[in-house]
């Protein structure tokens, strides 16, 4: 039959009758509220909304969702919607037809990655390296063979050898299917009912019976950039992200202060510099003949220094120190500001957790006991590193 206008309202949609079998109704949207291409399409057993328009002179219908599950409002906002995607030149139809030609994985994680991560994730490297480490070997599949039974046994084998990596996997792969299923996949997601292993909060930290051979082993690294960096890793608690991204423009040598323009919540955080920390940063600085911003330099001209998974290795494999990890350096720090006495929102203001966010005028009268609580850990740390045996002092 041809297609009918009238005013869509629900008692009016609820009335139309359901076409005979094989044959269709079209009713288009009209009246003061309409928008324009919305249409009902009533069949033998179902009444369903789409958007009708023509798209590069091709004409597309793109579905909306069955009435009266959603309400003539919904189909009219998610037509609105439609429409304002068409004119800025997207096609929810033609993204439907890309992921229903059977994208494989490889396929899906390069759209997340261009269409998601990338614009914005500060942390997408580390999806990339996710995917390259444990998600990879799947890249020739198509996404709907990926079964659950798959994930299970892959997040089993992850936990393994490497506990903590196991769910940052799963939780990647799911969000990945998510987005799959928004960009019209409609399949199910493979990680749904597969629970996340219970993680135990690390405790791990250079004990005093570990200094000694953690700072030979520092000694004795032969690259004075990787020397230099572990020690400043430590001596200012940072994440590995900031430290990799220390830039000179950053370094306030006068007020002792390393100002972290975004950390890992969001925010800036100012480092307060103890001595041990300072005296690094004057002779780099002072080696800079070259003017590079970058504190830590990589080897490809303007970048900073990749993380050094290798280094590391070799470091706590000549310090003999099993189940080190770079970010218990920023622990290790934590750490022995407590067993000096250091107050709990002293170290948390170090450390720039972010319980402990406070404003500017509060955070520059907090400096000073900062600094001294950092100075406090990272004297008596090399104190017993170079076994002297100095009495822990009184708390703060």
């Amino acid at each position: 039959m041809p297609p009918v206008r009238i005013n869509f309202t629900k008692d009016a949609l609820l009335s139309l009758p359901f076409a005979e079998k094989r044959k269709t109704a079209t009713y288009h949207d009209h009246g003061r509220y309409s928008v324009p291409g919305l249409i009902l399409l009533v069949s033998s057993g179902s009444k369903t909304f789409y958007l009708y328009r023509k798209v590069n002179g091709k004409p597309e219908r793109i579905r909306l969702g069955k009435f009266p599950h959603i309400t003539i409002e919904q189909a009219r906002s998610k037509a609105r919607v439609e429409n304002g995607r068409i004119e800025q030149g997207e096609n929810s139809n033609a993204n439907k037809r890309q992921v229903k030609a059977e994208m494989t994985l490889a396929d899906l994680f390069d759209r997340y990655m261009v269409l998601h991560a990338k614009p914005y994730k500060r942390t997408w490297k580390n999806d990339q390296n996710m995917y390259d480490g444990h998600l990879k070997q799947w890249a020739d599949r198509r996404i709907s063979e990926i079964s659950k039974r798959d994930v299970q046994t892959l997040h089993a084998a992850i936990m393994e050898k490497h506990p903590h990596q196991a769910n940052r996997v799963r939780s990647l792969l799911s969000t990945v299917y998510s987005k799959a299923i928004a960009w019209g996949f409609e399949g199910a997601n493979p990680v749904s009912g597969v629970k996340k292993y219970q993680e135990r909060s690390r405790d791990r930290f250079i004990r005093q019976e570990e200094l000694k051979q953690f700072f030979e082993a520092i000694t004795e690294e032969p690259n004075e950039t990787l020397r230099d960096y572990w020690l400043l890793s430590l001596y200012t608690g940072a994440r590995q992200g900031n430290m990799l991204e220390m830039a000179w423009s950053d370094i306030d040598f006068e007020q002792r202060e390393w100002r972290i323009p975004r950390t890992k919540t969001g925010e800036a955080h100012t480092v307060p510099l103890v001595s041990y920390a300072l005296e690094i940063l004057r002779r780099r600085r002072n080696a800079n003949l070259e003017g590079n911003p970058w504190v830590f330099p990589g080897t490809i001209p303007g970048n900073h220094l990749a993380t050094p998974i290798r280094a590391w290795a070799r470091l706590i494999k000549s310090a003999n120190l099993s189940g080190l990890r770079p970010h218990d350096l920023r622990r290790t720090l934590g750490s022995w500001m407590s067993i000096c006495g250091v107050p709990l929102h002293i170290i948390g203001a170090a450390l720039g957790h972010k319980g402990y966010t406070v404003t500017h005028i509060y955070a520059r009268l907090q400096s000073e006991p900062i600094l001294q609580g950092m100075e406090m850990a990272c004297r008596m740390m090399r104190t017993h590193a170079e076994s002297r045996g100095e009495q822990i002092p009184e708390k703060m």
